[in-house]
């Protein structure tokens, strides 16, 4: 089990994440996620606000691009217990190396999740292009 990424931004047992989104709802479904994302079909979080407002701003303009649909942009603030991580299967990537890279192509290349894993950790391609 690999918590690394979080645990160096915390001092407690717990974690404050963010999903930025264009969509009102009560609890997580992870089946009602986009396919092709780099760690598959699922619920994404980010450790920062900022970039989950990003996101969901991005995600507001495109529905009126793509789709003439006008909508709101949300963020949803969770506070993670690591303590509950040790009841999932965690990948953790620390870097995006080679195993990152065949990670994301491979999910990227798949309608739903091309793994099994609960829960992944690790940075996205978009955070590394933005790196660069």
């Amino acid at each position: 089990m690999g918590i690394q990424l979080l645990k160096k931004h915390i001092n407690n047992t717990s974690v404050m994440v963010y999903h930025g989104t264009t969509s009102l709802f009560d609890g997580i479904d992870v089946a009602k996620g986009k396919p092709y994302k780099d760690f598959g079909k699922g619920f994404y979080v980010t450790l920062t606000y900022a970039h989950a407002e990003s996101l969901a701003r991005r995600n507001k303009r495109l529905e009126l691009e793509r789709y003439e649909r006008r909508c709101d942009a949300y963020v949803y603030t969770y506070e993670m217990n690591l303590a509950s991580f040790a009841d999932f299967n965690v990948k953790e990537f620390t870097q995006a190396d080679l195993e990152w890279m065949r990670f994301v192509l491979a999910n990227r290349r798949s309608r739903e999740r091309a793994h099994h894993y609960d829960i992944i950790v690790g940075p996205t391609a978009k955070m590394i292009h933005q790196l660069y």
